[in-house]
């Protein structure tokens, strides 16, 4: 068929004038393609993986971080405003206790700017960690609803095994916590202890609470 037009005089006109119509047609399509993708191919760099990146070009201040991508610059409202035309597509990275905010190119691996934000007044009463000991796949997720109203919760996880038959609570933090520990395991009803289970890995939290029946 190709063939054919190209050696009919009426056929390169009907390619040419269609090259001339599907050209810009195609460019757009991709064009679009390309701007719609490009946001969700950044978005897949997890958020462990960005404080990991930004934790080698500065010291991570506190365990509080609150990680945003930036898709549009007018949600900045006002932060790094001097700094939008660099936003798009790169990261804020609030630490709410310490007060400070980063925004930070995670391809680049690079701090585009730093900013003070107003430290939060409340009151944190340790850093816990919690992983579900128990075959109900919800356990530690309410758990950690409840607890995050005076604790902060760095990671929610599975326990090496599923028969933990109570609430434990690890004080990774030594002798200077026990009346910490103490309170939170009156809230739990848990057994505190000082080292970890056989399989279970320790954690950057203040205590590891898994959660049992």
């Amino acid at each position: 068929m190709f063939k054919v037009l190209i050696h009919n005089p009426k056929g390169r006109r009907f390619l040419r004038l269609t090259s001339i119509i599907l050209g810009p047609i195609i460019f757009c399509a991709v064009t679009l393609s390309i701007w719609y993708l490009w946001p969700k191919s950044v978005a897949t760099i997890n958020e462990t993986t960005v404080l990991s990146q930004l934790s080698k070009v500065m010291v991570l201040p506190d365990n509080s971080a609150k990680i945003e991508l930036i898709t549009d610059i007018n949600k900045l409202q006002g932060r790094f405003s001097t700094y939008t035309e660099q936003a798009t597509g790169n990261y804020i990275i609030t630490f709410p206790i310490a007060g400070k905010a980063v925004l930070f190119d995670a391809r680049r691996q690079t701090i585009i700017a730093l900013e003070a934000v107003q430290a939060s007044s409340r009151e944190v009463l340790a850093i816990l960690e919690l992983r579900n000991g128990s075959n109900d796949p919800g356990r530690a997720a309410a758990w950690a609803k409840k607890l995050s109203v005076e604790y902060d919760i760095v990671d929610i996880n599975q326990a090496v095994k599923n028969d933990y038959g109570r609430n434990i609570i690890v004080n990774l933090k030594g002798e200077t916590a026990n009346n910490t520990a103490e309170v939170l395991a009156k809230k739990l009803q848990a057994e505190v202890i000082n080292e970890l289970p056989s399989g279970e890995r320790s954690s950057v939290a203040d205590f590891l609470v898994i959660v049992g029946f």
